[in-house]
């Protein structure tokens, strides 16, 4: 039997189109659906652009509490009556990712230190006046930070603030009657009652140096070192 060229190419396309027909229908060899190849993020974990970071920590070395000892070594050095007291400093930023590796945010911060003096002077309960100078400053500062080495973990970053910073010094004692720390300065001059707080604004800085560990892709813990109120600190960070 003599076969046609049109018909060898005619029984091909019927081939074809039942074979298509019998893997549509036959549910051990299912048709699966391409994936989609606009991804809408790229996210896993670490630092990834315009995403926000909020951090809260807490200062382990106090940097006004080894000024204020070495204030008092060379002031008031064997003065067992002059103590220098830590105060807790705490830290909350924000930070917004502009791209993969700069980001921008606020820095709050706030911290201090005291002294407590005992003098040899009663109150009039017969007890030793004791007094205490204390010194707070808190500070808001507007920082940049650049992240070196980002990675689905770990995030290692560096980054300076500048910006506002308030200081306040005040001196109390345990004295109902004599308040012995508002007194006149004679200059000469002027003469000027010093009360018993003064406040001092001024400009405040921070540079430091950081890494964060993300064990879930909305919280890491975080360490940093450098020049800001304390020398290392340490918290937590949510990422959203």
């Amino acid at each position: 039997m003599k076969i046609s060229f049109k018909s060898v190419v005619f029984f091909l396309f019927l081939f074809c189109a039942s074979a298509q027909l019998s893997a549509s229908a036959n549910p051990l060899n299912p048709v699966i659906p391409k994936k989609s190849s606009n991804k809408t993020s790229d996210y896993t974990t670490g630092f990834s652009a315009q995403r926000f970071y909020i951090s809260g920590g807490y200062g382990a070395i106090n940097g006004n509490f080894i000024v204020a000892s070495a204030l008092k070594e060379s002031v008031a050095k064997g003065w067992n009556e002059v103590s220098v007291v830590k105060r807790p400093t705490w830290f909350v930023r924000a930070e917004y990712a502009l791209t993969p590796h700069w980001g921008l945010g606020i820095n709050f911060a706030h911290g201090g230190v005291g002294f407590d003096v005992k003098l040899d002077s009663l109150t009039s309960q017969n007890v030793q006046v004791t007094g205490n100078l204390n010194y707070t400053t808190w500070s808001a500062l507007a920082r940049v930070n650049y992240h070196i080495f980002t990675s689905n973990a770990v995030d290692v970053f560096v980054g300076t603030g500048i910006g506002y910073r308030a200081n306040r010094v005040r001196v109390t004692s345990n004295d109902p009657v004599k308040d012995r720390w508002d007194f006149p300065v004679d200059l000469g001059f002027v003469s000027k009652v010093i009360p018993n707080t003064i406040g001092i604004p001024t400009v405040g800085a921070d540079f430091s140096a950081g890494v964060r560990y993300f064990p879930h892709p909305s919280l890491a813990f975080y360490t940093e070192f450098g020049l800001a109120k304390s020398i290392i600190q340490g918290g937590v960070t949510l990422s959203f």
